[in-house]
């Protein structure tokens, strides 16, 4: 559409009321300007017949204006009414959707869970029948061992039956010849027989007395109860210290003001109190943390027996001052008993009545044998070793200064001699002579003066019998044991170490 003004659109033009004079070529601005009048412009609507006209086309374009502007703020409104009901529809779509989305969802998952409980049923019952028939295999183990034993039994009484019967019928025969040779050499022999039976009854007799101690099957449980105590204690105790650098730190600075403490015992009875207080002191320091606490008592317990390992094998005498201090730490602090004991079943696993052969490497770890570049330690200095364990447990079983403890008392001094008499024969090595020797060296004296007569006779049993059990394997500790025990019939004096002075 266009707009303009009508062809016969009158067009008035205001006159000047002054004439301006004419410009000639010497005229300047300054005089031309003085006759320009400058005045305000006021619009006015000519007095004309076109004027009307005119006004009427302007309000015609004011009111088609208007009405185009309305018309198109309806449209807008139209348009975003039908905007917003479009988004509404695609809302409520939406909404079906996700419903139907969670619905399918939901049912996905339930037949998940169902088919998961099948799955875990059918797992618990073929659990279920595989223990059945574990504990079925089990009872037919058990039963064809418990016939095989029966079986085994039998034949061995039946083989002792035929043998005693063959022994009966060869002591007939032989009384019967002679009785036939002479009256009088069979009177003698006859009571030279009474006196080997007698003899052998005795000696039988000793042997139950002293097989009534020993249950080698609980002792074999009892040594890996201690091996398992031992595992706990890496686990549980020094890994945990390790992964702690700032613990670590503190224990180790601990452990560097402990180590020159066992350097300073001496014979001096004196000094090993100064000692033992100045170790109970930095221990009781660690207490409040737990870790820390048990960490210094293992550290504290492998120290002792290291001590024992290397010195008191050089001079046994070292051996009274370093259990004084042990057994201050023992009634000190209850807990250390549980480091300490099963620290010296893992490194002398004698001392409780365990022995397993050494034929086998798995036989060797047990016994305690130490390994290195892949070859094991000389059994000479195994033996030193074990002994300098031994002496320093059997100088704490005989110490009365403390209320003894089952494990480091006279009772189990008598355990320990009592269940290397009744080792089978074939496990007996050197090591368990070596070991009596020490014992009898750092213990005999008290052990005797405890148990009197009863001592004197188990002493005797295992320096006279035991050796002439394997007088034929030629253990040069059981030699040098036999010594001990020839001085002591003859003289009636016990080999022992010095004691401590004031």
């Amino acid at each position: 559409m266009r707009f303009g003004l009508p062809d016969d659109f009158e067009i008035y033009v205001d006159t000047h009321p002054h004439p301006i004079p004419s410009i000639q070529a010497t005229t300047t601005p300054n005089e031309l300007i003085q006759h320009v009048q400058i005045s305000q412009l006021i619009p006015q609507r000519a007095a004309s017949p076109i004027a009307f006209q005119f006004s009427q086309v302007y309000d015609a374009i004011e009111d088609y204006a208007t009405q185009l502007i309305q018309m198109k703020e309806m449209e807008e409104t139209n348009r975003r009414a039908l905007l917003t009901e479009k988004v509404n529809l695609h809302n409520k779509k939406a909404e079906v959707n996700i419903a139907s989305l969670v619905d399918k969802t939901s049912n996905n998952l339930k037949v998940q869970n169902e088919h998961i409980q099948r799955v875990i049923f059918v797992e618990k019952e073929r659990i279920r029948r595989e223990e059945e028939r574990r504990r079925q295999e089990e009872e037919e183990r058990r039963r064809r061992e418990e016939e095989e034993r029966k079986r085994r039994e039998e034949e061995a009484r039946k083989r002792r039956e035929e043998e005693e019967k063959k022994r009966k019928e060869e002591e007939a025969r032989r009384k019967a010849k002679e009785e036939e040779e002479k009256r009088k050499q069979l009177e003698l022999q006859q009571k030279k027989q009474q006196q080997e039976e007698l003899k052998r009854k005795a000696e039988l007799q000793k042997q139950k007395q002293t097989e009534s101690l020993t249950d080698f099957g609980r002792i074999e449980k009892e040594f890996w109860k201690y091996k398992k105590d031992i595992a706990d204690i890496k686990k549980d105790i020094v890994e945990k210290v390790n992964s702690n650098k700032e613990l670590k730190k503190n224990v180790n600075a601990f452990r560097r003001k402990m180590n020159p403490k066992f350097g300073q015992l001496s014979k001096s009875l004196r000094q090993c109190r100064k000692v033992s207080n100045e170790v109970v002191e930095m221990v009781q320091m660690t207490k409040n943390i737990d870790l820390a606490y048990k960490w210094v008592l293992n550290f504290i317990a492998k120290a002792i027996i290291d001590q024992a390992e290397t010195e008191i094998i050089v001079r046994s005498a070292s051996a009274i001052p370093l259990a004084k201090l042990t057994y201050t730490l023992l009634t000190t602090f209850p807990e250390f008993d549980y480091f300490l004991t099963a620290r010296f079943v893992k490194k002398c696993p004698c001392i409780i009545g365990y022995t397993r052969s050494i034929d086998t490497e798995e036989g060797r770890q047990q016994m305690g044998w130490k390994k290195k570049d892949d070859k094991w330690e000389d059994s000479a200095a195994y033996d030193e070793r074990v002994s300098g364990i031994c002496t320093l447990w059997a100088v704490m079983t005989r110490l009365t200064d403390y209320q003894q403890l089952p494990h480091y008392s006279f009772e189990a001094s008598w355990h320990f001699l009592a269940r290397i008499a009744n080792t089978n024969r074939q496990l007996l090595m050197n090591t368990h002579f070596s070991l009596l020797c020490s014992w009898w060296e750092a213990a005999a004296v008290q052990f005797l003066q405890k148990y009197g007569r009863q001592g004197a006779k188990l002493m005797s049993l295992i320096s006279q019998d035991l050796i002439l059990s394997v007088a034929d394997r030629k253990f040069p500790s059981a030699t040098r044991f036999s010594t001990f025990g020839d001085d002591w019939s003859e003289t009636g004096k016990l080999n022992s170490i010095a004691e401590m002075d004031p």
